[in-house]
């Protein structure tokens, strides 16, 4: 039998990697760092290009990295900043490395290590590589590739250039020629889809990490459509950024959405990538109502069913106006865990004898009852006047009150409203448990409540759930000096009716204001409007401020109704508008344009039409259709 024959070893390659950085506040984020870090285990020397405004502390963090820390104005964007990284260098002194790695802030990783990929590439016979492969598609959504369509490239957040390409005469007039560059258009337009096609049809070869050739058929962008396979099964050390607030429309038009989700908790159970650099980003820089959707931040409990005894010390915070209510909220307070501490305010000394006789016992833990001071604010001053020096000694919170919602008529709907609350806040014992083991087992969730009420008058919210208060929260937001800020065109990711479960930590700058009776009006107060209704609603940007994610609660038992009702209302939504589509998008753009809100003939409209449905050999013809017709239109 022959012996078997040993691998000719690979010598070490000498690498730069010239990494792009931008954030609009200048703030370079943990991931960043574990990012470079990994890249530096595999390259000789980094180089840092940085558009736009940094700040002094993270130029100091890039300082222990990188041997060259480049600010520069912001323009160009990636392009122009990989251009300045190659040209500060110059191609003389480049030609010491083997491999120049050119990539960016868009990604998040190592997930596995960067050698396992360099390893692997060093043995393939290219000029230049990725990781990821951007499939053909057969026409230019952004209308600036000069072959009006999608060559079959490799994604441009990770391209690496060997010698043998970066040191020829077209590699130099490539960068020395790119001309400005303006939108994000021009970028794809100019670098990432055209620069693989561009040196391929010179005679370079090119390759990719992560092969995705079997995955074409099913989406032409694998590492957004395809990341949880990427990830588990061909050890893909990335996720993309842009992922996590990737247009909705797009994400459901091409899979179930449940790709975000399923990748990121893949990456916590399963790997020793630390998740929590991708939250302190997003919750950073992304809107509480795009990760929610992103990430179906939406947990469904069961009701009767308990995942076993939590550990967490914890309290109910209880505001208790109606006398006529004592009773049916203590039978949902005896379903919290024995042991619970519970503080309530309420109006009256005669309340307070009766809830001490009615609440004694009830959980076995301490009981506390005071008489509010003042009659403002209504639920609002027990949380943030009252009790608030007691959230700091727990582990977590329950916040609710009583509730008979009676500006609304018929009662039934107000009642419904109060019953969707309590149900999935306080319903049973194995419910409450199983609340209380999920803030343990997501340490960067901040606040649960059930979701608004759709039923009855309270549809309305779907559309407007700001009212009238974007304006009064702007002004809270702003006062408290919060980074997340409201934002008018997403809805607040807010506990509507003032029932929520929520982590201390994550309620710091709530309670951190020194908030007084008199900032409330008094009684009669207006249904809408007030501070009262702008605090409800500033909750979760507060919570965003302090590190932590908002979410949905439903139990089991009351998700059976809630889908069957958001079906019923979807459906027949659909044939009153009575418009025959196949896609979801397409009946939107339809809506709008009937609406007058979506100009047909535009140049949006053209592209988003002409790509999808017009093969690419009539692409040309088809352009001089589209310009005549609409010159023709626009003069009449």
């Amino acid at each position: 039998m022959a012996e078997p024959v040993s691998a000719t070893p690979v010598p070490p390659m000498k690498r730069l990697g010239i990494f792009f950085f931008y954030d609009n506040e200048g703030v370079a984020d943990g991931y960043i760092f574990y990012f470079l870090e990994g890249l530096r285990q595999n390259c000789h020397e980094i180089a840092v290009v940085c558009n736009g405004n940094l700040t002094g502390e993270s130029r100091k963090q890039f300082e222990k990295i990188a041997s060259r820390v480049i600010v520069r104005e912001n323009t160009g964007l990636d392009v122009w900043a990989y251009r300045t990284g190659l040209l500060a260098y110059g191609w003389d002194e480049l030609r010491q490395f083997d491999e120049i790695v050119l990539c960016n802030f868009t990604a998040y990783g190592p997930i596995y290590p960067f050698s396992e990929m360099f390893d692997a590439m060093a043995v393939r016979e290219v000029d230049f590589w990725g990781i990821t492969q951007f499939h053909y598609l057969p026409y230019d959504p952004m209308g600036t590739v000069k072959c009006n369509y999608i060559p079959d490239h490799i994604q441009s957040n990770f391209i690496v250039v060997r010698r043998s390409l970066f040191d020829s005469p077209e590699y130099h007039r490539f960068w020395e020629d790119m001309p400005p560059i303006t939108s994000y258009q021009e970028s794809i337009g100019r670098y990432e889809a055209v620069f693989t096609k561009i040196f391929a049809d010179l005679g370079y070869k090119w390759d990719v990490y992560v092969r995705t050739d079997d995955l074409k058929d099913v989406a032409n962008q694998p590492l957004l459509t395809c990341a949880p396979e990427l990830i588990r099964n061909r050890r893909c050390p990335i996720m993309k950024r842009r992922m996590f607030f990737h247009d909705y429309y797009d994400t459901i038009g091409g899979t179930d959405g449940r790709q975000c989700r399923v990748a990121l908790e893949y990456v916590a159970r399963h790997t020793d990538y630390d998740t929590n650099l991708v939250w302190d980003n997003l919750l950073r820089t992304c809107s509480m109502a795009e990760l929610k959707r992103t990430m179906h931040l939406n947990f469904i409990l069961p009701k009767e069913v308990s995942a076993g005894r939590p550990k967490s010390r914890m309290a109910l915070i209880f505001h208790l106006y109606f006398g006529d209510q004592i009773d049916f909220c203590a039978g949902y307070i005896a379903n919290l865990p024995k042991g619970t501490d519970i503080y309530v305010a309420t109006s009256s000394e005669k309340n307070k004898a009766e809830i001490e006789k009615k609440f004694a016992g009830l959980t076995g833990g301490k009981l506390q009852v005071v008489v509010s001071q003042q009659n403002r604010g209504r639920d609002l001053p027990t949380l943030l006047i009252e009790f608030r020096d007691v959230v700091p000694h727990y582990d977590l919170i329950c916040f609710a009150h009583d509730k008979k919602a009676g500006q609304v008529t018929p009662q039934s709907i107000g009642m419904a409203f109060r019953d969707k609350c309590f149900e999935n806040m306080l319903g049973s014992p194995q419910l409450v448990e199983n609340i209380i083991r999920t803030f343990e087992e997501n340490p960067r969730l901040g606040l649960l409540m059930p979701p608004y009420p759709v039923h009855g008058k309270y549809f309305f919210i779907l559309k407007r759930a700001w009212t009238s208060n974007f304006g009064k929260t702007f002004e809270l937001a702003q006062m408290l000096g919060l980074h997340a800020l409201p934002d008018f065109f997403r809805e607040p990711i807010a506990p509507f009716g003032s029932f929520f479960w929520f982590r201390p930590a994550a309620y710091k700058t709530m309670l951190g204001y020194p908030w007084k009776y008199e900032d409330f009006p008094e009684e009669p107060v207006d249904e809408d409007g007030t501070i009262m209704h702008a605090l409800e609603r500033l909750r979760p940007y507060a919570v965003q401020h302090d590190g932590f994610y908002s979410a949905w609660l439903l139990s089991d038992d009351y998700a059976r109704d809630e889908l069957e009702n958001y079906h019923f209302m979807l459906r027949e939504l659909i044939l009153a508008v009575d418009i025959d589509t196949m896609r979801f998008l397409d009946l939107i753009l339809r809506i709008r344009y009937l609406q007058g809100q979506y100009q047909i003939f535009s140049k949006s409209w053209a592209k988003t039409m002409g790509g999808r449905y017009i093969p690419e050999k009539l692409h040309p013809i088809a352009k001089r259709i589209y310009q005549r017709l609409r010159s023709l239109r626009l003069r009449h």
